[in-house]
């Protein structure tokens, strides 16, 4: 396995190596310590150059990922899985980008919290649901949830909501207009004490 091309990427400051088999991504280190040049044989060390291969492919994807937007690790761990990253390396991207202060999961989960609170004002078990999906659990994120709203000011969310909605639901009767207000609620994450209370309140 000779290699036919060499180049500097200065873009993501790595060597593209193309051989008569594969393409490898190498850090200059690389090149330098196994003295890499046009038509040397790699063929031993080709194991070696994969490896370092995806694991530049897989830093690479998650600072694009997190240029974007902010993730959980857990999200960063099921999208490099769908790449088929192999488990070792995507253990060693995560330590890289939590050791740099790139991911942490705390700051991302509370500021998940507070936008769906402040900005979307959803309930507590509608924050838990989104929050599920990143990897979080229940008690994690309502122990954060406390810190952020109050009983006083869930209610007064969903009492909100629940007269943006109001006016717009059609019905036979006021207890079917009252049961479609109610999954609504329900879908915005709101307790059923919270609920019975708004429409305890509502006619007509």
């Amino acid at each position: 396995m000779k290699i036919t091309q060499m180049r500097y990427d200065s873009g993501k400051n790595r060597f593209v190596v193309d051989t008569e088999g594969p393409r490898f991504f190498l850090r200059y280190e690389t090149i330098n310590q196994y003295d890499l040049k046009k038509d040397m044989d790699i063929a031993p060390y080709a194991d070696l150059f994969t490896e370092e291969t995806e694991r530049l492919m897989a830093t690479d994807y998650v600072f694009k990922m997190l240029t974007s937007r902010a993730a959980s690790s857990h999200e960063v761990r099921i999208r490099l899985q769908r790449r088929k990253t192999p488990a070792s390396i995507i253990e060693e991207v995560l330590s890289y980008f939590i050791e740099q202060d790139l991911l942490d999961d705390s700051a991302y989960l509370r500021a998940s919290v507070k936008d769906q609170i402040e900005i979307k004002g959803y309930g507590p078990w509608r924050i838990v649901a989104n929050l599920r999906t990143k990897g979080y659990e229940k008690e994690e994120v309502l122990s954060v949830y406390g810190t952020l709203s109050t009983a006083e000011e869930e209610t007064r969310r969903a009492e909100t909501y629940a007269k943006t909605q109001w006016p717009l639901l059609r019905g036979k009767t006021l207890q079917h207009r009252k049961k479609k207000l109610s999954d609504r609620l329900l879908r915005q994450g709101f307790s059923y004490d919270v609920i019975s209370d708004i429409l305890g309140n509502l006619d007509e």
